[in-house]
């Protein structure tokens, strides 16, 4: 079950919306169901954001500033979203802004889903050994849609010696 340890901070919520502010410091996320190991451990969390109601069945999330430490990485995130509360809308129009610095690239294995098929994981953990830490930044603005339902196959399924990953 996900959860956490030491998280500090406060909510205010009305039927109009509301806000949410974080300021944790020595923080664990636990989320066994996601990631091999199970404890996220970060130095400090912070979060400002706030939710409002809009006219036509709306919700608007506005990130003020999404913060957090883990020794060397560090990463910030800032945006909004707004939501259709509509059924057949679908997912809005998103805007957000942020930046990772610190990330050792060959330690990518420790922070892939435990989904991610393992001849995938392989791969890129043997591939990034090596590779120095970045910083990068990025920027994305989009009106999202729903995707349609996706439907993939392995080729060779039923080949013995199929060099495609076990999903």
């Amino acid at each position: 079950m996900p959860g956490f340890s030491n998280l500090s901070g406060a909510i205010d919520a009305t039927d109009a919306g509301g806000s949410i502010t974080l300021d944790s410091s020595a923080l664990a996320l636990h989320l066994p169901a996601w990631f091999a190991d199970p404890t996220l451990p970060l130095d400090h969390l912070g979060l400002q954001a706030r939710w409002r109601y809009q006219p036509g069945r709306q919700l608007l999330v506005e990130l003020d500033k999404l913060e957090f430490v883990r020794g060397k990485l560090h990463g910030s995130l800032s945006g909004n979203h707004q939501l259709p509360l509509e059924p057949g809308h679908g997912p809005g129009v998103a805007d957000f802004e942020g930046t990772l610095g610190g990330f050792q690239i060959a330690q990518v294995g420790r922070y892939l889903p435990l989904v991610t098929p393992e001849g995938l994981r392989g791969w890129l953990s043997a591939a990034l050994q090596g590779a120095p830490s970045t910083t990068c930044a990025c920027a994305c603005a989009a009106t999202c849609r729903a995707s349609p339902s996706v439907q993939t196959t392995r080729p060779n399924a039923g080949a013995a010696n199929s060099a495609w990953p076990a999903a």
